[in-house]
């Protein structure tokens, strides 16, 4: 009890809204390939909601909920992509999907990051192709099931296609994907020295 009570109090941290990222395959895909990033995001919405019948009795009225209903909407500036072309073969097809929403900042000791794991149907796409700014989708997923909650792993190339890291100038090669180069840390800060011109 006391560890739990001592978790709460640890982090009063806000969500921000950026930090929730979606990833997709279709559920066919599943042994195929890892979940691939949604492309260029602008919004995630994630609405979970329960109805509640009621009904009147002698000692008053009694609530009896109904079924879990999960709806998840995603907008994103369109783009040439494995995930943008499978959003539309699965609602062209009525093909069963896999959905994460996953915090990029909330990390277990593991080093796993929290999120959600929705499997559901495609339900609506629409786009919006104005001449004077780029193309978005804005798709509408309906949930199968309740949604789960749990850890994932994010991957140095999912991290690096949600956040670039640092390159060096010379080319990338199997063996060194940083380009001979080395990320500024804290620990940077104040050093470095001016050299002279004919060094």
């Amino acid at each position: 009890m006391a560890d739990n009570v001592a978790q709460m109090k640890k982090s009063k941290d806000a969500i921000m809204g950026i930090d929730n990222i979606g990833f997709f395959r279709l559920l066919s895909e599943d042994h195929k390939m890892p979940a691939q990033l949604i492309p260029h995001q602008t919004s995630f919405d994630f609405d979970m909601s329960r109805d509640a019948d009621s009904t009147a009795t002698k000692d008053g009225s009694i609530a009896v909920p109904a079924g879990l209903e999960t709806e998840l909407t995603n907008e994103f500036i369109d783009a040439i992509s494995y995930t943008s072309d499978a959003i539309a073969t699965a609602i062209l097809n009525g093909e069963q999907v896999e959905i994460w929403m996953v915090n990029r900042r909330r990390k277990n000791a593991q080093g796993k990051y929290f999120g959600w794991y929705i499997r559901g149907y495609v339900t609506e796409d629409s786009g919006s192709n104005d001449a004077d700014d780029a193309s978005t989708r804005e798709i509408t997923f309906n949930a199968t099931g309740a949604p789960k909650r749990g850890w994932v792993t994010l991957t140095k190339e999912m991290e690096e296609e949600i956040d670039f890291g640092f390159r060096g100038l010379a080319a990338i090669t199997d063996d060194d994907a940083t380009g001979d180069g080395t990320a500024w840390t804290k620990e940077d800060t104040g050093s470095g020295e001016l050299v002279s011109k004919d060094q």
